[in-house]
C-alpha cells in the first residue's frame, strides 16, 4: 500500500542518516565546521554541526525520486509540479548553506535575515505563496501579489524559531520530529501523497540523526540544520504550491492553524525572548541565555528531562494539529460562539 512505501522511505531515510553522520563529522572537523565549548554552551568539548549535511543528503534521493514521477507524470504529479519541486530543494540547499557559513565565521544577524530573504525569494519563483485565507471577522482574504510578503514574513518567523530552540542536545531535532510525523499524518489523511512522503522522509531523517544528537550529542545539527528544517516544514505548512487538493488552504481557519500547532514551543520561546529583551532594553538580536530551554535545563538539571517534557507537549500539539486538520469541524464550531 502507499502507507507501507512511505514508511519504507522514512526507514531508509533513517538508516541512510544514522550511517553517514559519522563520517560527515569527520569531513565537518576536518575542516573547522565545530560548535566550539563557550559560556553561553553546555557541552564541554568541539562537537561537529554536521546534523544539517546528513540530513539534506538523506533528502536529495526522495527529491530525485520526485523529479522522476513528475517527468514521468505519476502518482498525481506533473511537469507542473517541477517548479515548486525545485526551488524548494534548491530553498533548503541555500539554507543549509547559508547555516554552515554561519556556524563557521558567525554571521551578522541582518547578513543572515538577508540569507533568508534570498530563500524566500527562490521558493517564491518556484510558484510559493500564500494565495488565500479564511480569517474568523475577515472571510476569505485573498492575498495576491502580497502573498508572497505574507508567506515570507511567516516561514522566516519558524526557521528562526526554530533555529533559537536549538540550544540543547536533541531538542530542536525532537520538536522537528513531532512536527514531520504530524505533517505526513494529515497528508496521508487528506490524500496528500506528495506533502505526506516529503514529511515522513524528514521524520525517517530525523530519527537517523536523533541517536547522535541525544545528550550528551556527538553531534549538532548546527545553524545550518536548523535553518534548512525550517524552512522545509515552513513551506510545507503553509504554502499553497504544496497543496495538491485545490481549496484546502482557503476552508477554514483551522487549516491555516493547524500546521502551527507542532512549533507552539518554539514560537512561545521567541515571543517570550522579544518580550523579556525589550523590556530590559536589550536588543532583540542579541544572544542570552534566558530562553525558555535554558530556564528549564536549569530547573531540572538535566538535559534528558528537559527534551522529555518537551517532547510531550510537541506530541501533544503535533496530535492537536492531526485533529484539527482531520475533523475541521471540532475548530470551526469551537470558532462559532466568537464570531456570532
Amino acid at each position: 500500500s502507499a502507507l507501507m512505501w512511505m514508511l519504507g522511505i522514512a526507514a531508509f531515510a533513517a538508516l541512510l542518516t544514522y550511517a553517514i553522520v559519522p563520517y560527515v563529522s569527520t569531513l565537518a572537523c576536518r575542516n573547522g565546521l565545530v560548535d566550539l565549548p563557550g559560556q553561553r554552551k553546555r557541552h564541554a568539548a568541539p562537537t561537529p554541526a554536521s546534523g544539517g549535511v546528513a540530513i539534506f543528503i538523506a533528502l536529495l534521493p526522495m527529491f530525485l525520486g520526485l523529479f522522476v514521477l513528475a517527468f514521468l507524470q505519476e502518482m498525481s504529479l506533473s511537469v507542473r509540479d517541477l517548479p515548486k519541486l525545485a526551488s524548494l530543494s534548491c530553498a533548503c540547499a541555500w539554507m543549509l548553506l547559508l547555516g554552515v557559513l554561519d556556524d563557521k565565521k558567525s554571521l551578522k544577524w541582518s547578513m543572515k535575515l538577508a540569507g533568508q530573504g534570498v530563500g524566500v525569494l527562490i521558493l517564491a519563483f518556484g510558484g510559493h505563496s500564500v494565495v488565500a485565507a479564511t480569517i474568523p471577522y475577515f472571510g476569505t482574504v485573498v492575498f495576491g501579489w502580497a502573498g508572497i510578503l505574507v508567506f515570507g514574513v511567516i516561514l522566516i518567523a519558524i526557521t528562526n524559531a526554530i533555529n533559537l530552540i536549538d540550544g540543547l542536545d536533541g531538542l530542536a531535532t525532537g520538536i522537528c520530529l513531532f512536527a514531520s510525523i504530524a505533517g505526513g499524518v494529515t497528508g496521508y489523511l487528506k490524500g496528500d501523497m506528495l506533502i505526506s512522503i516529503m514529511q515522513f522522509t524528514l521524520a525517517g531523517a530525523l530519527i537517523g540523526f536523533l541517536p547522535h544528537n541525544w545528550p550528551p550529542a556527538r553531534a549538532f545539527l548546527g545553524d545550518g540544520g536548523s535553518m534548512m528544517l525550517g524552512f522545509f516544514l515552513g513551506t510545507l505548512a503553509i504554502s499553497s504550491a504544496t497543496v495538491s487538493i485545490p481549496g484546502q488552504r482557503i476552508s477554514m481557519f483551522a487549516a491555516l492553524v493547524a500546521p502551527f500547532l507542532p512549533f507552539f514551543i518554539a514560537f512561545l520561546d521567541i515571543g517570550l525572548t522579544i518580550v523579556r529583551r525589550w523590556m530590559r532594553g536589550r536588543k532583540i538580536y542579541l544572544p542570552d541565555t534566558d530562553h525558555l530551554h535554558h530556564r528549564l535545563a536549569r530547573e531540572f538539571r538535566s538535559v534528558a528531562r528537559v527534551n522529555f517534557v518537551v517532547y510531550s507537549f510537541s506530541a501533544v500539539f503535533a496530535a492537536l494539529s492531526v485533529l484539527i486538520a482531520a475533523r475541521p469541524q471540532i475548530a470551526e464550531s469551537a470558532w462559532t460562539p466568537i464570531l456570532v
